[in-house]
């Protein structure tokens, strides 16, 4: 998927051993020079493998590519959610929970990050590359959201 998303403009640059000095940062996607970086030493659970955290990654660059292709000149319009229903979105929490654990709750007033729309899809499209069974599974309308918004892009590769 890192082949095809280089391949396809999504991505120009990947360091999949960059040195990350954040904690609790395994990886992350910068928009302006489209680069992945990653930077995991654990394999104590799915989500902070190597693999997870770069498909995750690349969740954020097509999401991110999409909507700026997607988006209009000279209209400010907000984007719209992919898990468009209280029924997706709850099958994409089950799918980020899958990959990465328990969505741990928010102090105050602030909710998880983890339960973003950015973060949910990032996660849910990782699982479809990882273990594309089991989230059709777990969180079919979830992943019926996401393959409608990446199907002018991945389409062959998801199916």
């Amino acid at each position: 998927m890192l082949e095809f998303a280089e391949q396809s403009g999504y991505v120009n640059e990947s360091e999949l051993d960059g040195g990350i000095d954040e904690e609790n940062v395994m990886g992350y996607f910068d928009p302006v020079p489209k680069r992945v970086v990653v930077d995991t030493d654990s394999d104590d659970f799915l989500g902070a493998r190597k693999g997870p955290t770069v498909a995750h990654e690349l969740g954020h660059a097509f999401d991110i590519g999409i909507g700026q292709k997607s988006e209009r000149a000279g209209f400010d319009e907000t984007k719209e959610s992919v898990f468009d229903t209280d029924g997706a979105r709850e099958d994409a929490i089950r799918l980020s929970e899958r990959l990465r654990g328990t969505i741990p709750e928010g102090e105050g007033e602030y909710s998880s990050y983890r339960l973003s729309e950015e973060e949910l899809l990032a996660d849910a499209f990782a699982l479809m590359i990882l273990e594309p069974k089991a989230a059709e599974r777990v969180g079919p309308r979830a992943v019926a959201c996401l393959k409608s918004y990446l199907s002018a892009v991945v389409e062959d590769i998801l199916d």
